[in-house]
């Protein structure tokens, strides 16, 4: 009997876990961190993306962008997601360009950097790595990796409710 319990609480903890991570701005490969195939994928779609500019009836696929990002870095990529508005990481007007590319190769480096010092990737760290990646005309309005839509809750502290 109290192995069953013991069972059905590991099951209940590993979906209630599992059920917890949402959706982050860039990525697309569905594994919860930000890493060289997300930038892959985000390069991978904004040239096919550039097909459909050029022909309106062709369609961007996730095979097409996969197959793409995997070219790029001669490895297997996954794709989870395509890229769209809410990957945004540049505060431009609404299109995905290769500014939001430079920012996420940007955010790439000093997460690593900072993962390897112990430190901590900031704001104007990343702006000033994308600056030199590429001529910006757009400021950084977001990091890779925050979350998506409904990955927030409400909560009360100290009797003052937040997020309602």
């Amino acid at each position: 009997m109290r192995l069953r319990n013991v069972s059905i609480l590991a099951l209940v903890m590993l979906v209630v876990s599992f059920s917890c991570y949402g959706k982050v701005v860039c990525d697309f490969d569905g594994d919860n961190s930000i890493k060289t195939s997300d930038a892959a994928i985000l390069l991978a779609w904004i040239i096919e993306s550039n097909y459909k500019i050029k022909d309106p009836g062709y369609l961007v696929t996730e095979s097409n962008v996969q197959i793409r990002a995997e070219n790029m870095l001669d490895t297997n990529v996954v794709v989870s997601r395509l890229p769209d508005s809410e990957d945004l990481l540049a505060d431009s007007n609404g299109d995905l360009s290769l500014t939001d590319a430079a920012y996420l190769l940007a955010f790439i480096v000093e997460n690593n950097f900072a993962i390897k010092t112990g430190g901590v990737v900031r704001f104007d760290s990343v702006s000033i790595r994308a600056a030199g990646i590429l001529s910006l005309s757009a400021s950084l309005s977001k990091l890779p990796g925050t979350p998506i839509g409904d990955s927030s809750f409400s909560t009360t502290i100290t009797g003052i409710t937040t997020d309602p």
